[in-house]
């Protein structure tokens, strides 16, 4: 509603601009009353006023090429500077100016080059267009917020042309710049549909093997471990009481659902001396009363493609993998499946041996930097009791 807002008024503002011809130039340090300093009009008003400036029509010879250069040069910096540290500056508004900027600077020097009839404007519009279209990667919703706000639906067809070249050509080199922060962020973040270079990969090649878990019957200690050494947001349970079936998946119990089986059992706890009670580090606590008893599992011979498919449609963080036998065999979460179109290219380098390869550096740095971080593997969470 708020962008809806904004972009409303920016609209209007911006059609009255364009009517005006520019009729927001300062005159910063000028003595005569008809002159007006370029530079200062470029950075001395707001945003949407030089937006304004920039679009305007049938102005041409207001900005040179050299003013225009200076500003896009000062201009770009900046904004890469504000966007990196932690002020709420955004990254879509100086986007726009620094596209028209560019395009306007190219429209200036076709104008000297191959006439007045060129207008700059037009030049301005095309750029802010294909500088939002390689930086956010959208398309059709640019293009209208582009056309509403400029009030030219005869710029349409340029318009889609820069966005579309834009976001290929910006697809070629990489993700954009929003999925680069989150990524920085250690925010994994999964496409819409799987890369193609994980087609002949199973579950097994990616997964987590011999993943942490907690018992059926589990002590105040090792859940009070778990909970402290691990980052990691649930755990299989599962029943070791058996040799002929070690590792019988049971169930999954979270984070939250640990915390609160603590709790009902300070509660069951007798106070004394009106002080709160310690649970004893070896009291036991059945988490079968807490966990999930039919969390979503996948056999570890499935396709790939399904375990991606399955985290994008049901929100998963992490899906516990099995054999044939109902036994745990590993884990897999979203750093598992954000990495393995790189193991998959690793392991076709390498004699297309993709198990080989799964606890490669890249994937061991990307765990410790994400939310969903796993155990070590060397971790002695699980005991019988």
């Amino acid at each position: 509603t708020i962008l809806g807002s904004a972009l409303l008024l920016l609209g209007l503002s911006m059609q009255y601009a364009i009517a005006g011809h520019g009729s927001m130039k300062l005159s910063y340090s000028c003595t005569d009353p008809g002159e007006y300093n370029q530079l200062a009009t470029l950075t001395l008003n707001p945003q949407e006023r030089l937006l304004f400036q920039l679009y305007s029509r049938d102005t041409g010879g207001y900005f040179d090429v050299q003013t225009l250069s200076i500003f896009l040069v000062m201009y770009f910096f900046l904004a890469a500077i504000t966007f990196g540290i932690a002020v709420p500056s955004g990254l879509f508004i100086p986007s726009m100016i620094i596209g028209a900027t560019l395009g306007r600077t190219a429209g200036e020097a076709l104008r000297l080059a191959l006439g007045s009839e060129i207008d700059p404007g037009l030049y301005a519009l095309v750029g802010a267009a294909s500088t939002l279209g390689g930086i956010t990667r959208m398309t059709i919703s640019l293009a209208a917020i582009l056309v509403e706000t400029t009030n030219d639906a005869d710029m349409i067809l340029p318009i889609m042309l820069a966005l579309v070249i834009s976001k290929g050509i910006g697809d070629l080199f990489g993700d954009s710049i929003y999925e680069l922060v989150l990524s920085n962020m250690g925010v994994v973040l999964l496409h819409a549909e799987p890369p193609h270079n994980v087609d002949l990969q199973t579950v097994n090649d990616v997964m987590t093997t011999n993943p942490e878990a907690l018992p059926k019957v589990a002590s105040v200690a090792v859940i009070d471990r778990a909970l402290s050494v691990s980052s990691h947001s649930a755990f299989p349970v599962i029943s070791g009481d058996s040799k002929a079936n070690p590792m019988q998946f049971c169930g999954l119990i979270t984070r939250d659902q640990l915390q609160i089986a603590k709790s009902a059992a300070v509660s069951e706890v007798e106070y004394s001396d009106g002080l709160k009670a310690q649970l004893a580090p070896d009291l036991k606590l059945d988490l079968r009363n807490f966990m999930t008893i039919s969390p979503y599992v996948i056999l570890d011979t499935a396709p790939l493609k399904m375990a991606y498919r399955l985290f994008r449609t049901m929100g998963l963080r992490h899906l516990c993998v099995i054999d044939n036998g109902h036994r745990l065999v590993g884990i897999l979460t979203r750093v598992d499946l954000a990495v393995a179109p790189k193991t998959a290219s690793l392991a076709t380098t390498h004699h297309h041996y993709p198990a080989v390869y799964s606890n490669t550096e890249e994937v061991m740095r990307m765990r410790q930097n994400s939310t969903f971080q796993m155990l070590p593997a060397t971790s002695p969470l699980y005991h019988n009791v």
